[in-house]
This record gives C-alpha cells, structure tokens and sequence, in this order.
C-alpha cells in the first residue's frame, strides 16, 4: 500500500481512521478498534443463572402434608381408619349394642388425626382435624353403603322384604306398621325413602366423625 493512499487508491487523509471511499480501518493500533483483553475475574452472572436453574422445585412430600383427599397420606390414613371403625361396628351390631354408633364414629375421627400426626410429623389444627374427621366419615360412608349393598345382594331378599322385617322386629303398633309396609312396596316411595336414608347415614357418619376429628386434633395440640 502507497504511503497516504489506501488500498483501494484512494488518498486518505493526514489524520484518517478509515477509508472515505471504502471504509477500510487505516490503523491497525487505533485504541477504538482494539479488542478488549479478557478478565482475569469474570462476572459471576453465569454461575448464578446456572445454579437458579439447578434450584431445586419445591418438594413433593408438602402436598402429602395437607388434609385433603389430594394427599396420598391422608386418604390412606382415612381409609385404614373406616376400615377400623366398620369392624368395630359389625363387632357391635353383633353384640346389639347400636347405641355405641356415635361414640365409634368420633372415636375413628379422632384416631386419624393421632395416625395422620404420628406419620406426618406435625400437629394439625382443629379445623384440619375436622377435615382429616370428614375423610374418615366418608370412607365410612362408602365402605358400609358397599358392604350393605353386598350383604343384600347375597341374602336374595331384597329392600322390600328386609324393610319389613325390620319394622316388624321394630315393636311398632300393627296398624302403623301395616301402614308403612304398604308405603314401602309402592315403588317410588321406596326408591324416596331409601335417598333420605342413605342421606342421613352420610350425613351422620360425616358429622359425628369430623367432630371426632376436631375433638382429637384439640386434645392432640394440648398434649
């Protein structure tokens, strides 16, 4: 390259840094053009983005610590506590002692929430005791509806003539109970009268056994 021109043939100025016909850089030392030298300590920007990335997501084990049926835990700890109240149960049909229903009822609530403790770690208030109560009650629920439904089945009776027999073995007066039968037999007052039964039955056994829940989540917290 001519002395003053640049390599396109251009003449450059005295105090040039680029071309003006092809905007070729002149001087190869011009601090502008000079590429900046690496750090010996780079910013710590990549580290913390790669270890916000490695953070781990919060763990699964807290969604099994809420009293609800989404916890794996606390349905099987509902479960094994129907399962427990429906033997004492028929233990005590057995015994003719249905007296004793409530009191086994709230006495299953109340042994879910110490299960549901002891395998969780913590203690649950009184509100989540009635919840972890109600969990128990409805696996109740379904547990005798289902074994209720199995037992008839096996009989071969039917609903009309087991409603029968126990209003006969009920000690009502004749008429009323002649009363009654003849209701029964009609079709749609049996279909209404067995809904209001299994209604009252759900509602009884979840009630009772959420305040046995409560009741045992308030005697656990002052233990």
């Amino acid at each position: 390259m001519v002395e003053g021109h640049c390599t396109c043939g251009a003449k450059l100025a005295g105090d040039a840094r680029f071309c003006h016909r092809c905007g070729r850089p002149v001087r190869d030392d011009d601090p502008i053009l000079a590429q900046p030298e690496p750090e010996d300590n780079p910013p710590a920007l990549e580290p913390r983005i790669a270890g916000a990335q490695l953070e781990p997501a919060p763990p699964a084990a807290a969604a099994m610590m809420e009293v609800s049926f989404r916890s794996p835990l606390a349905v099987r700890v509902g479960f094994l506590a129907a399962a427990i109240v429906q033997l004492v149960l028929m233990l005590i049909a057995m015994a003719h002692a249905v007296q004793l229903l409530p009191v086994v009822l709230a006495a299953g609530g109340a042994y879910a929430v110490v299960l549901f403790s002891r395998r969780s770690g913590r203690t649950l208030s009184v509100m989540e005791g009635a919840r972890m109560g109600w969990i128990s009650g409805v696996f109740s629920f379904v547990i005798s509806t289902v074994l209720f439904t199995a037992g008839l089945l096996m009989s071969g009776k039917g609903l009309v003539p087991m409603f029968e027999e126990n209003l006969k073995s009920a000690g009502l007066d004749p008429a009323n109970a002649a009363k009654a039968i003849e209701m029964i037999r009609d079709p749609n007052v049996l279909v209404i009268f067995v809904v209001l039964m299994l209604i009252f039955n759900f509602l009884l056994v979840a009630v009772v056994s959420s305040l046995g829940g409560a009741l045992g989540a308030r005697f656990t917290r002052r233990g």
